[in-house]
């Protein structure tokens, strides 16, 4: 990734950059489903007295509880869908 200032960038140079933040976003996504989905099967929230998963994403990481659910959900069903 380019740490130049966008606005000194060629449109290849641009694209070149947006292709490596997506790869990096989605790494990180993925990254983020499967500790998600260990939390989960390991019953962490529980131990430490958030309740369940989602509960636990909502607290910690002030997320609205829908989306921590979101989370929880998407986590737990893609590694039935490969």
């Amino acid at each position: 990734m380019d740490d130049r200032a966008v606005e000194l960038m060629s449109g290849d140079e641009l694209l070149s950059d947006a292709d490596v933040i997506e790869a990096t976003i989605e790494e990180l996504l993925a990254r983020r489903h499967q500790v998600i989905r260990r939390l989960d099967e390991i019953r962490y929230a529980e131990e430490i007295g958030a309740h369940d998963t989602a509960r636990l994403l909502e607290k910690r990481y002030r997320l609205d509880p829908a989306e921590a659910r979101r989370r929880v959900r998407l986590a737990l069903a893609l590694p039935k869908h490969p």
